[in-house]
């Protein structure tokens, strides 16, 4: 305390010569037109670069974080392609496209993002331009992020894993048993695996992965973390709450997916809605 009056008393002189400073320049630009309007730019050009300057801060410092999910990303893609490396190239028996590698996968940028709705979007910067579609899906390196719902050129609206509206097809990792992914419309760290047997015997902790059951999202991909389970007696159901893997709150980048074969496999299945001839 005692060098703080000490330093006041050597720039005391200064400090009121700032002070005057300052409400003079008030006086000036309150009743001369010109100098307040020059002022008023000067003042707006130092605010503009002080955000600027901010903002880039602010991002130096994210890059730490961003490198951390670049560099398990790339582990990802390695192991992937360790994988196909040690594929037998001339045996039959062996498929000669993964289920991993018959997705596009598109990345693109978080503009827009909302978790505390009942229906919340995202709003990434790529859209029909780009080859984006609805019914796409978007995860990111962490887990499922949501699935395109409407698209304009330049950009698309992801229906977010927080939308009352979404539902994904889901299993267990250990035991293979299958479930539906779906928010409730609370908690946004909390979404609820419905309609999976007891018989999976899901624990705390344990891994809830997608199906692929649809043409939307690869199959065995992360989505969430098993929190609370209960069962339920009457319905032979387990009651499961989990943490999705994705942080929808901090989600910067994107991936879109698309499965290569979706147009074919989408026309197949379709010709199941429509009236079938009598077999004879």
């Amino acid at each position: 305390m005692r060098n703080l009056l000490f330093l006041l008393s050597k720039i005391h002189a200064l400090l009121l010569f700032i002070v005057l400073e300052i409400i003079a320049f008030s006086l000036i630009s309150k009743s001369h037109t010109y100098q307040g309007a020059s002022i008023s730019n000067t003042s707006n050009w130092f605010t503009g670069s002080f955000y600027n300057f901010s903002e880039n801060y602010t991002q130096y410092f994210g890059l730490r974080n961003e490198n951390i999910a670049l560099q398990k990303e790339n582990a990802r893609l390695r192991g992937q392609l360790k994988y196909f490396a040690n594929y037998p190239k001339q045996d039959s028996i062996y498929p000669k496209r993964d289920s991993l590698s018959s997705y596009i996968y598109i990345p693109a940028k978080v503009i827009n993002n909302t978790i505390y709705k009942t229906h919340n979007f995202i709003t990434i910067n790529k859209g029909s331009n780009d080859g984006i579609k609805v019914d796409m899906g978007v995860m990111n390196s962490n887990g499922v992020v949501g699935i395109v719902s409407k698209v304009s050129d330049n950009y698309a609206l992801v229906m977010s894993i927080l939308n009352t509206n979404t539902s994904i097809s889901v299993k267990h990792k250990k035991s293979g048993a299958f479930g539906n992914f779906k928010w409730k419309g609370f908690n946004p760290t909390i979404v609820n695996v419905e309609d999976m047997s007891k018989t999976a015997n899901v624990k705390k902790g344990d891994t809830i992965v997608t199906s692929g059951y649809s043409t939307i999202f690869p199959p065995d991909f992360p989505i969430a973390i098993a929190k609370n389970v209960k069962t339920i007696k009457e319905s032979g159901f387990q009651k499961i709450e989990t943490t999705p893997t994705a942080d929808i709150n901090k989600i910067d980048y994107v991936y879109i997916v698309e499965k290569i074969e979706k147009m074919e496999i989408d026309s197949l299945e379709s010709e199941l809605s429509k009236p079938q001839l009598n077999d004879r």
